[in-house]
């Protein structure tokens, strides 16, 4: 199906591909949206390209967002508003089309989760306006989100500036939208660009969940795109896990810019370790200056590479080791360093 979505600044803000429609395209990549926003336009300058923008494009649905300008520039009733409302539905419907309208005058969700009455952005034309929109899409039998930005409001996170949402908040903006549209096109969306990215590894994730066959890195001869990768990722995960006996460990790395720290630093994120950086150049000493003071689960070196530096001062210090082999299939393998830890 292809869905049209028709509105002001809030339809076209969040930045490149960063539109809630760009993220519902993601979720539901078996139907084609276009973004018909335009910054600053009141109802008045966007019906007359109703016909042009929209109906022209022979939509199955259309979201409808339109309000916010009008009350922005306070130049018209809101009853004014309300009749263009309407007739942008009624007009939608003579096409066969299925509109849903996207209020954001409506309630939202504080940080306790209890539904709160705006008080930026909103004033007795808004609440009056809302009552209207409301009665409006009952009558023309439109799906009805009163507050598309319910779940953004005081998020600091989620703001472009403090008028619109950036990709993140639009993420939420496509939460409150994804529910209609399931069952308006009788598709369950996909679980990708959710608001959930909280830590390196959520970012990991989502690429991997979005992107499979993109690539995500070139080193030299090889190329991995982000599911293969991610295979080897999981893989070496295990083996990071079960050399350093512990499931979030942290992790000393002596290895140059290469293909299997990147795996390393990757593995480590899946685990929800911590990553330890050493300068190759550091002498045993000051190495063990450094394990000393931060008393890493496991050091990491490269293939068969022995740094005499860094076996000594993890020697010393009862350190287990482990070698990242970069083998043809790029499967890390537990060297003969394995087990040196306390009672090893």
């Amino acid at each position: 199906m292809k869905i049209v979505c028709f509105g002001d600044s809030l339809t076209e803000c969040g930045g490149e591909a960063g539109r809630f429609s760009d993220i519902l395209q993601d979720r539901f990549p078996g139907h084609l949206f276009l973004n018909r926003g335009a910054g600053g336009e009141s109802f008045l300058e966007a019906m007359p390209r109703l016909a042009s923008d929209v109906l022209a494009e022979r939509p199955d649905v259309v979201l409808v967002e339109l309000g916010a300008v009008d009350w922005w520039r306070e130049e018209r009733p809101y009853s004014d508003w309300a009749a263009d409302l309407e007739e942008c539905l009624a007009r939608i419907r003579q096409t066969g089309a299925q509109a849903v309208v996207l209020g954001v005058f409506g309630p939202y969700r504080n940080a306790e989760g209890e539904y709160v009455a705006k008080v930026y952005g909103t004033d007795e034309r808004a609440e009056a306006y809302r009552a209207l929109e409301a009665a409006i899409a009952r009558r023309q039998q439109c799906p009805y989100i009163p507050n598309i930005q319910e779940r953004i409001i005081n998020d600091r996170c989620c703001w472009l500036d403090s008028n619109h949402p950036n990709e993140y908040g639009n993420r939420h903006v496509a939460d409150m939208i994804e529910p209609v549209l399931e069952e308006l096109l009788g598709t369950r969306a996909l679980p990708v660009r959710k608001p959930v990215l909280n830590t390196t590894r959520d970012f990991w994730q989502e690429a991997v969940a979005l992107a499979p066959e993109r690539l995500a890195v070139v080193d030299g001869e090889h190329r991995l795109n982000y599911r293969e990768a991610n295979e080897r990722v999981l893989r070496l995960a295990a083996t990071v896990r079960s050399t350093a006996g512990k499931a979030r460990p942290k992790v000393a790395v002596y290895m140059p810019n290469c293909l299997e720290y990147y795996l390393l630093y990757w593995a480590v994120q899946a685990l929800g370790g911590v990553i330890v950086p050493l300068n190759t150049w550091l002498k045993a000493e000051s190495l063990r200056g450094i394990f000393e003071t931060v008393e890493p689960d496991l050091l990491c070196l490269r293939e068969d590479d022995r740094p005499e530096a860094a076996v000594q001062a993890a020697e010393s210090l009862q350190v287990p080791m482990l070698e990242v082999l970069l083998e043809a299939d790029l499967t890390p393998r537990p060297p003969s360093l394995q087990g040196r830890g306390p009672g090893g």
